[in-house]
């Protein structure tokens, strides 16, 4: 089996919960999730189309009349839970092996004729409006599956380049991608008029004489095509006669690759123009599997183009978030950036600048969703601002207000059985918590006095207790309220003991009235990270997703240049069957899938089940400022990093995995180092390429960001092909004021050796002061590190850090609380669990 297949069965297999069905694919047998709901057909009736039903390779196919032309939809017997497609852009029913075994794996298959419009305004215009009625209205994935057999080649291709992030996907064969070529052969002699000519003459308005200035074809539009980001499948004859590959593949690729894009091409020896595609598609459709599990695989910290801030020293910031699902997108905010994120899906994130807002730049944002309205607040001021489109930078004043509290890290909640509305706040070392009710019908003015929720135990939780260690000799911080309603109850979360540590934790209190009485959680910190290449995961806000799972969006810190330096994070969340709330957070800045359904996240962390491979390994580098060594950009900490001496194009560093292993993902995290960027338009991007070796000798390229102007400080990078190789180079390709510089180049995949034994001679020592446990176990070979879990049952151990230490001594437990321990060990081919202490 492929690797990659191996990948997406994995991906598979976490989705517990799910219902799923079987589909052969030429030998292959998968299992997928399903939505048995789902009935497209269904849109068609609502819209009141006209469509008659037939038969398409068994299954039906719906046929009808949109803009003078002929649609079909091919449903299949099962959806796929993510509601994925592909869209056929010409000669439907061609060879459509690829088709059939997509409607196996639960995709639907559409059409919409635009013979010859060969991808104009008109096509364009038309398939707009095509998508949306499959998407907006329809619900198929926002992401489609693009398929141009010849001439399809420009239609595909010209709306992807006006559409780069709606496309998940690019299918080709045998393509025509220069509509000069259709004029001239590779020799420059003309060619005789012929249908597709004569389909530019009438719908592009030009002649023969005109075709050498046309720049509207596929290869004129690389800057655009690559904007996406998705990969690119061409099969392409080698002897093709009608869609010469001098003219047309050959040259697009190469612009292709010079740009960064992804792109892959299998030439068939000897074949010419016809047949197109293969008789067993299989490598087809691995492609296309491989490319949709992919775009909703992340890691943390997110990915995002957090801002630099306007003081000294330069650094990037962003914290205390927030995310609200409103009229079918998530929309991030986080203290001081400028504006705020949206996304459709939880992976992919736009970012949205605002002016509208007066106190954007205030800490700890507050947002509430209040039927077509969402609502602003933030901290040391009343003020609320309102939108009905956070697309748009158009906020408002509310008016008349009278929200009476200039508080800090305030929080907005509606309470979905009495549909009244609360506000909390709290950010001290000494004061408490508190909350109000608030009548947004007059303004948001409170209803009655503030209630004191929570006040500060740090003699009793020792999380509470300042420090890496909590081991500090003062009080914490409790700070950033949020409230989740759920089963009845109420879960008011709060933040201790500081953003800076990485103990940074969020706990619950619980009720069963928005405003308490409450009782503490025995099991919090719920959201705990102190381990890992990133930790911290305080001042969080936990909501639901459009599925209906659970994620906490929270802060982690990096904290080197400033306190405040800070980037965030995002857990999957599920309940126990005793309504306690957990957050997986140890396995989270590895790499992870957003589902596009309804899961059971009790069951499964939504873990790629990827291992990291490099740890600690040899290392090099073109050159290293003082005190910012090789070995810093592998050893799995963020705060400190590699920098090379200069920004100068040809800086480069190299890692050694030992041996040849199987190569997944790459995150690829940058330093900043001496960058002197500030405040709004401040973002910057890093360019370079990435090159893989067996023998350190000869190379070949893995990733190519040569032409790359996103700024992604924390990308992950997942490989279409994983790649079996010994050595990874990464060299820089831009010049930079700073320093080119990495706090992780990690690299993620499966090992050639055995797991871990397991762990042996664990030890629990409880100090004289109960809130700290001391553990030790015997030291292991053929060890990455281990994962300490613990939990106040002894079935329910689902608290967790990661330590590279065959010890761990910690301050973060309740003082009166029992616990159950176990240590899992874990390498570079698996993880083995321990035994429960």
């Amino acid at each position: 089996m492929k690797p990659y297949l191996i990948l997406l069965l994995l991906f598979v297999c976490l989705q517990a919960g799910a219902q799923t069905k079987t589909a052969s694919i030429g030998d292959q047998q998968l299992t997928f999730p399903v939505d048995e709901s789902f009935d497209i057909f269904k849109t068609l009736d609502k819209k009141k189309i006209d469509y008659t039903i037939s038969d398409f390779a068994g299954y039906p196919c719906a046929t009808f009349q949109q803009y003078g032309r002929e649609c079909k939809i091919v449903k299949p017997k099962k959806t796929a839970a993510n509601h994925p497609w592909i869209w056929r852009a010409r000669f439907f029913g061609h060879e459509p092996q690829t088709d059939i075994a997509l409607l196996k794996r639960g995709y639907h298959l559409v059409y919409c004729d635009q013979a010859e419009r060969m991808g104009n305004e008109q096509n364009i215009k038309e398939w707009n409006s095509f998508y949306k009625l499959l998407h907006d209205d329809g619900g198929l994935n926002r992401k489609a599956v693009l398929e141009g057999m010849s001439r399809g080649g420009v239609y595909v291709f010209n709306w992807a380049a006006a559409n780069p992030h709606k496309v998940a996907a690019v299918y080709v064969d045998n393509p025509l991608l220069d509509m000069k070529a259709m004029y001239f052969g590779p020799d420059g002699k003309e060619k005789p008029e012929n249908e597709i000519t004569g389909g530019i003459k009438e719908h592009w308005g030009i002649d023969r004489t005109q075709i050498k200035d046309f720049n509207e074809s596929p290869i004129d539009k690389i800057d655009e095509i690559v904007k996406g980001k998705y990969p690119i499948l061409i099969i392409c004859a080698e002897l093709d006669e009608a869609a010469v590959n001098s003219q047309n593949t050959f040259p697009f690729e190469k612009k292709i690759r010079e740009k960064g894009g992804n792109i892959t091409v299998i030439i068939k020896k000897g074949a010419k123009h016809h047949p197109h595609s293969f008789p067993n598609p299989a490598p087809i459709v691995e492609f296309i599997e491989n490319a949709q599990s992919n775009s909703r695989i992340i890691a943390n910290p997110l990915n995002l183009n957090y801002r630099f801030q306007p003081d000294e020293p330069s650094r990037r910031e962003a914290a205390d978030p927030v995310i609200e699902y409103f009229k079918g997108k998530y929309y991030l905010f986080a203290s001081k950036s400028g504006g705020y994120w949206s996304s459709p899906d939880l992976a992919e994130w736009t970012y949205i600048s605002c002016k509208t807002i007066s106190n954007i730049e205030s800490y700890a944002p507050a947002v509430l969703a209040l039927g077509d309205t969402l609502f602003y607040l933030a901290s040391g001021s009343p003020q609320i601002h309102y939108t009905l489109n956070p697309d748009a930078d158009n906020w408002e004043v509310l008016s008349p207000q009278r929200f009476e509290y200039s508080e800090t890290d305030p929080a907005l909640f509606r309470d979905e059985i009495t549909g009244k509305v609360y506000a909390y706040w709290g950010c001290s070392d000494s004061a408490p918590i508190k909350g109000v009710e608030v009548n947004p019908g007059e303004g948001f003015k409170s209803i009655g006095t503030p209630v004191v929720l929570i006040e500060h135990n740090v003699d009793r939780y020792g999380w509470e207790v300042p420090g890496d260690g909590n081991d500090e000799k003062r009080t914490g911080w409790n700070e950033g309220p949020s409230m989740l309603q759920y089963n009845g109850k109420y879960y008011l979360q709060y933040a201790a003991p500081g953003t800076q540590y990485r103990t940074y934790a969020d706990g619950i209190y619980a009720g069963d009235s928005p405003l308490g009485p409450f009782t503490y959680m025995e099991n919090s910190p719920f959201s705990i990270k102190p381990g890992g290449f990133i930790g911290g995961a305080g001042h969080g806000h936990t909501f639901k997703d459009k599925y209906g799972n659970y994620w906490h969006v929270a802060t982690m810190k990096i904290s080197e240049r400033h306190s405040f330096e800070r980037r965030l994070g995002l857990f999957p969340v599920y309940f126990d069957e005793n309504d306690r709330m957990y957050a997986h957070t140890v396995w989270s800045d590895y790499p992870f899938v957003i589902p596009a359904q309804k899961v059971d996240f009790a069951a499964g962390n939504c873990s790629m089940n990827l291992n990291l491979l490099s740890y600690k390994k040899p290392v090099s580098a073109s050159s290293s400022l003082e005190g910012y060594f090789p070995e810093n950009a592998n050893n799995e900490k963020i705060e400190n990093w590699w920098s090379a001496q200069t920004g100068n194009t040809g800086e480069w560093w190299q890692i050694d995995l030992g041996r040849a292993m199987q190569v997944n993902a790459l995150q690829i995290n940058f330093a900043d180092q001496d960058f002197t960027n500030k405040a709004s338009g401040s973002y910057t991007f890093y360019q370079y390429f990435v090159e893989s070796s067996t023998d350190g000798e000869n190379w070949t390229s893995v990733i190519d960001r040569r032409q790359n102007t996103a700024d992604a400080p924390h990308e992950l990078i997942v490989l279409d092909t994983p790649q079996q190789t010994r050595y990874l180079r990464i060299t820089n390709t831009k010049m930079m004021d700073g320093k080119f510089s990495i706090s992780g180049f990690r690299v993620f995949g499966q090992g050639a050796g055995e797991r871990p034994q397991k762990v042996s001679g664990l030890q629990v020592k409880r100090k004289i002061d109960k809130r700290r446990f001391l553990l030790t176990w015997d030291k292991q070979d053929n060890v990455t590190g281990y994962i300490v879990r613990w939990g106040v049952e002894p079935n329910r151990l689902n608290n967790a850090t990661m330590v590279y230490t065959n010890e761990l001594e910690a301050g973060f437990f309740n003082r009166d609380s029992e616990y159950w321990f176990a240590v899992d060990a874990f390498n570079e081919t698996g993880v083995t669990q321990g035994n429960v202490f």
